[in-house]
């Protein structure tokens, strides 16, 4: 078994790869990409060094794998889209869709060659139905939902699945880094910021990273094939 996890130093990346090694044991050979070296855990994954905003060609990966997680993932500065800087487009757009679709090429034949593959997006709520003054990060997670089902129906009779979860607010480094950015902005405590997102979440509280991966897991396992093109809300109920 080969996997391989973008963004596997972000907080739901590190849960997943250790869920990974934990449950396939010395059958499991996994990969994952950070964008610095110096971040990497733990020592027992095979470490990349990928800038999604550069040429596919320049990317040091796998030649092949059974399992691709994108997990990585870039947020928005909240703006109106008629605001937003050109070199923000291009950056969120080459991480969090145009990564994904050049993933999808490179590693989709080798699969289609053994008859079994298992790709999974980690996208968001606002995958499924947008949030305001946020356009492109919503652009290019509805975009993710587009590949996701494309594979699905593509690949169906090929042994091929693609999923993705739609978690909400992750309890993460990301978050903490964007309430920061926030607190910065608008001269409030970061403590405030984060509890007035706290409480806009329609459980009350912000997902966790093992959250997010037991549903990850669900969609690798063999025996779940006929769930393809799925996209799973984690959200506590906030689309229901």
């Amino acid at each position: 078994m080969r996997a391989l996890v973008t963004g596997a130093t972000g907080s739901v990346g590190v849960e997943l790869v250790s869920r990974l090694l934990a449950d396939g044991g010395d059958s499991v050979e996994v990969h994952g990409t950070t964008r610095m070296m110096a971040d990497r855990e733990p020592d027992s994954v095979i470490w990349h060094q990928v800038d999604f905003c550069s040429s596919a060609e320049s990317w040091d990966l796998p030649d092949d794998v059974d399992y691709l997680i994108c997990a990585a993932g870039l947020p928005s500065g909240k703006e109106l889209l008629h605001k937003v800087d050109p070199e923000e487009i291009n950056s969120i757009l080459a991480v969090n869709l145009i990564g994904p679709i050049a993933l999808s090429q490179k590693y989709i034949p080798g699969m289609l060659s053994r008859k079994f593959g298992r790709i999974v997006f980690v996208n968001s709520i606002w995958g499924m139905r947008g949030s305001p003054a946020n356009s492109i990060y919503n652009i290019s997670k509805h975009g993710l939902t587009g590949l996701t089902r494309s594979i699905a129906k593509d690949y169906a009779q090929s042994g091929i699945t693609a999923n993705e979860v739609c978690p909400c607010a992750i309890d993460s480094r990301m978050l903490m880094k964007i309430a920061e950015r926030v607190a910065r902005d608008e001269g409030e405590p970061v403590a405030d910021v984060l509890d007035s997102w706290r409480h806009a979440q329609v459980g009350g509280r912000f997902v966790t990273p093992s959250e997010v991966v037991n549903s990850i897991m669900h969609f690798l396992h063999d025996s779940t094939g006929a769930l393809n093109g799925v996209s799973l809300p984690v959200d506590l109920g906030e689309i229901s």
